[in-house]
């Protein structure tokens, strides 16, 4: 475990000498072991490394490939479309490269989501089939309209930080049958498109400027300025960077959304509190594979 630790600071030290001739970088060590994480009972599926540089060609580690190599890799898009790359090679010598995102064929869908905390991940069989599982979260639970019913349900799904959303809620008519009303489709609707305004961080940052596009294939594009977006992590969009409502909760909705730090680092963060009325969105973005301590709000506007 301590050659592991020792790895993520050396290549989090290289990132930020890499980049300190331009805006600078911040570090953040999260624990590491079973059990290290702040809010580790809440996250559904395994994360992957929390690397924030790339791996080089001779990297060594869990999700690293052969020195001198780049072979198939397997990640989910948004929405839960899951992609296959082709050999790869040594690409630009890194491996793999920055734009994987982007060299994906199709190869089918989740049944739910993507899991929480997926990245990419090196194939290890020609059908890339363990990987391609891996990229999916648990399919859902919840019935559909016309499915035999007994009962009246609520179905609900898990956030991090210890929230939980209500995805839908189903009755169960005189007919024996569910008819549901969920929770997701509206916001999702409203939400896509281009957005422009101010985020308020916590106490150790001060405002700043930032436009978001919501896609439909479940994806966003993001830019900060001086900052990224999202404060940590790197703007711009692609299959790294997805969001998805979860569905209501007390304060209002909830929002999945990845950032992405890195091929083996996308975090899954959270929007609480959603509010969209006419052309102003607002809500509360949180830091969730830390602790769940540090709000910040979004108050935006429709570009």
């Amino acid at each position: 475990m301590h050659h592991r630790v020792v790895r993520r600071v050396w290549l989090d030290l290289v990132a930020c000498l890499a980049m300190a001739a331009f805006a600078g970088c911040q570090l953040y060590f999260e624990p590491d072991g079973p059990g290290a994480a702040a809010d580790a009972a809440n996250v559904v599926v395994d994360a992957g490394a929390a690397v924030d540089a790339r791996a080089p060609i001779d990297a060594s580690g869990p999700d690293a490939p052969e020195p001198g190599s780049c072979g198939r890799y397997a990640y989910c898009g948004g929405d839960g479309a899951r992609f296959v790359t082709p050999p790869l090679g040594a690409g630009s010598g890194t491996c793999p490269p920055d734009d994987i995102f982007a060299r994906g064929e199709a190869a089918g869908r989740c049944e739910g989501s993507c899991s929480i905390d997926s990245a990419a991940y090196p194939c290890t069989t020609p059908d890339c089939a363990d990987e391609l599982r891996r990229t999916c979260g648990p399919p859902p639970s919840c019935p559909a309209t016309g499915d035999e019913c007994t009962g009246d349900v609520r179905c609900t799904v898990g956030a991090r930080c210890g929230r939980s959303a209500i995805q839908a809620r189903c009755a169960c008519g005189d007919d024996g049958r569910y008819t549901c009303t969920d929770n997701v489709s509206a916001l999702r609707a409203a939400m896509i498109g281009s957005w422009q305004g101010t985020v308020y961080p916590p106490s150790f940052a001060s405002p700043y400027a930032v436009r978001l596009r919501f896609f439909a294939d479940g994806t966003y594009w993001a830019d900060g300025m001086p900052t990224t977006a999202f404060y940590y992590g790197s703007d711009g969009g692609g299959a790294g960077r997805r969001w998805g409502v979860l569905g209501d909760a007390e304060d209002g909705p909830i929002v999945r959304l990845d950032v992405y730090f890195g091929v083996y680092s996308i975090r899954t963060s959270m929007l609480t509190g959603v509010q969209l009325s006419g052309d102003r969105l607002r809500f509360t973005f949180w830091d969730a594979w830390l602790d769940c301590s540090r709000p910040f709000t979004f108050d935006l506007r429709r570009m």
